[in-house]
């Protein structure tokens, strides 16, 4: 016994009359440095945010899907020539964001292109300028669109790849809040093979999801790579690039996201190249006004009641019901 206590009594300090745990004081210190470095993350995080208060961006993707990608139906719905062929997909998006209340207008057109020339075209918008909400969808020589007193969910504004994926770069909380992730348990996951990079590890409330983020400590934190996981199956990854203009800093440069189906196979692969993005402009409200083009059959809604319906001719909108009209972009309220 006499042993076992010195060897006891040998495996501690005494300080300042406390007594600690070499492994405790160890892992103590770990604590307070892991909390020192995440508390600096998040302030990062929100100085860039606070920083970049408008955003006008042009994106062209490239998207490489599978022969029979089992996407959701929406998915289904706008890459249906893509599912028959095996040909790329090409799209370009528009998308500018101003002001605290992160008015966003987006705009999309997404066509099969093969041997150049642009088949079965289908466009895309959302608009939103803090107190109306507008879309429409182009398919076929068909138009539908909607007016909103508020932001439908989900709705085009705040799901489509190229909000949601430079919002990590330009919002980083606010996206991994919009996904479900609790920023408040976000830890430091174990050293990576890369020292360059900080690797963070997230939950949501419930499910078994979970997202491993990289950011870069030498350039603010910004995320290098985002994966999403459920249980154990790697779902979704995205990895990201930036380059260093000379007036506006860094900034994204694109993007390559992949999806997986359940047995790991890829599903489809977008490859994003950012050709324009200019921060901080003085970004004209008409751009978050949806402009119905000619022949878009329009419904109205207050809260989740159909109110009236419209079809856009000579650039007014005509009443179903009558010829009274309004001019065609979306501001009724």
């Amino acid at each position: 016994m006499a042993t076992n206590r010195s060897t006891c009594y040998a495996a501690v300090f005494c300080l300042a009359g406390i007594l600690v745990h070499p492994e405790l004081a160890a892992q103590s210190s770990d604590n307070d440095s892991s909390s020192e470095l995440l508390r600096r993350i998040r302030a990062a995080w929100e100085s860039r945010a606070a920083r970049i208060v408008s955003l006008d961006q042009t994106t062209h993707i490239r998207t490489e899907l599978d022969r029979g990608p089992s996407g959701n139906p929406a998915n289904k719905l706008f890459y249906s020539a893509a599912i028959k062929t095996a040909e790329p997909l090409y799209e370009t998006a528009v998308y500018a964001f101003q002001d605290d209340a992160r008015s966003i207008y987006w705009r999309r057109n997404a066509g099969f292109q093969p041997n150049g020339e642009l088949i079965d075209v289908k466009s895309r918008a959302a608009a939103c300028n803090g107190m109306s909400y507008g879309d429409y969808l182009e398919d076929s020589g068909l138009i539908l669109g909607s007016l909103r007193d508020s932001i439908p969910e989900p709705s085009l504004i705040n799901s489509h790849n190229v909000i949601t994926t430079t919002t990590l770069w330009t919002d980083t909380a606010a996206e991994l809040a919009r996904s479900g992730m609790l920023l408040d348990r976000m830890t430091i996951m174990p050293e990576t093979s890369n020292r360059n990079v900080v690797r963070l590890g997230l939950h949501p409330a419930i499910g078994r999801s979970r997202v491993e983020v990289d950011v870069d400590p030498e350039r603010d934190f910004i995320v290098l790579a985002l994966r999403h996981y459920f249980g154990k199956r790697l779902s979704m990854e995205v990895e990201l690039k930036y380059r260093k203009d000379q007036t506006q800093g860094t900034i994204l440069k694109g993007w390559t996201k992949k999806l997986y189906k359940k047995n790991a196979i890829t599903k489809s692969v977008h490859r994003a190249t950012v050709t324009q993005c200019a921060l901080n402009q003085n970004l004209d409200p008409s751009r978050f006004e949806i402009d119905f083009p000619e022949g878009t059959q329009v419904r109205v809604f207050r809260g989740e009641e159909l109110e009236m319906e419209f079809l856009v001719q000579d650039g007014k909108m005509l009443p179903s019901h009558g010829p009274e009209s309004t001019p065609s972009t979306g501001e009724l309220y």
